[in-house]
C-alpha cells in the first residue's frame, strides 16, 4: 500500500475541507516536506490503483497512486474532536511537489478529500426520514460541508446502496460534495478543481464508484 505518512517534527501548514485551504479548528495538517510516494522501497512512476480498506469504519475506496497520478496523506485528527474519526487528502502529485517546492504564499493545490464522522444516533421520538436527517446535519455542520456556499441544487443519490446527497459549491475552487451516512458514521467525499477538465474531476468521479461500505 502506498501512503505518505506525516512527520510530527516537520514545518506544517494547515488545510481544511469546505473553504477551500482554510484553518478549521487546527485539524488537518500537512507535512512541507517533499514526499515521494513509494512501494517496495522503490518511487512509483506508473499509476497504481491502491485499495484503502478501512474496516473499522465500514469504509473501502481506491485511488490512483503514483507519479503520474496522486499522494494520499492522512492528517492526523486532533484528539480534541469529538466527531472528526478520520481523514484523507489527495493531491494530483505534480501539483503536490510544485506546491512543496514553491514560496509560502503559494495557493494550496485543489485536493479529493474523504472524512469521517460520528453520525448523531436517532432517538426514539425523531420521526425524520434518512434523507432530512442527513439534509438536517449537513446544514448545520457548514465548517465542513460548506452548505453555505452552495450553487445549484442539492439531490439525493445513491453510494454502494447507501442513500446521500450530493451538490457543489463555489468559492477559491468548485467544490463538487457526496455526503452520506452508515453504521454510525457520516462520510464526506469532496473534490476540489478550476475547470471540469482537471485531472481531479475524472479521479473523483472513479473514486466515488469505488466506495463500498460494510
Amino acid at each position: 500500500m502506498i501512503r505518505l505518512q506525516l512527520d510530527m517534527n516537520k514545518k506544517y501548514i494547515y488545510l481544511g475541507i469546505g473553504a477551500c485551504a482554510v484553518i478549521i479548528g487546527s485539524v488537518f495538517v500537512i507535512s512541507q516536506t517533499i514526499v515521494q510516494p513509494m512501494l517496495d522501497n522503490r518511487t512509483v512512476e506508473e499509476v497504481v490503483g491502491t485499495p484503502i480498506v478501512l474496516k473499522e469504519y465500514k469504509l473501502g475506496f481506491n485511488y490512483p497512486s503514483g507519479v503520474e497520478g496522486f499522494v494520499l496523506i492522512e492528517p492526523p485528527v486532533a484528539t480534541t474532536s469529538q466527531s472528526l474519526k478520520k481523514a484523507y487528502l489527495m493531491f494530483e502529485y505534480g501539483q503536490y511537489i510544485e506546491y512543496q517546492n514553491a514560496e509560502e504564499n503559494k495557493q494550496t493545490p485543489p485536493a479529493v478529500s474523504i472524512f469521517v464522522f460520528t453520525f448523531p444516533e436517532k432517538i426514539e421520538t425523531d420521526t425524520r426520514t434518512r434523507s432530512e436527517r442527513l439534509l438536517q446535519w449537513i446544514k448545520e455542520n457548514p465548517q465542513y460541508t460548506s452548505f453555505n456556499k452552495i450553487v445549484g441544487d442539492i439531490a439525493e443519490v445513491e453510494i454502494d446502496g447507501v442513500q446521500g446527497m450530493k451538490y457543489r459549491t463555489q468559492g477559491l475552487y468548485t467544490q463538487d460534495f457526496h455526503i452520506a451516512y452508515h453504521a454510525g458514521n457520516a462520510y464526506i467525499f469532496a473534490a476540489q478543481y478550476q475547470n471540469t477538465e482537471d485531472e481531479n474531476v475524472a479521479m473523483y468521479d472513479n473514486l466515488i464508484n469505488s466506495v463500498t461500505f460494510y
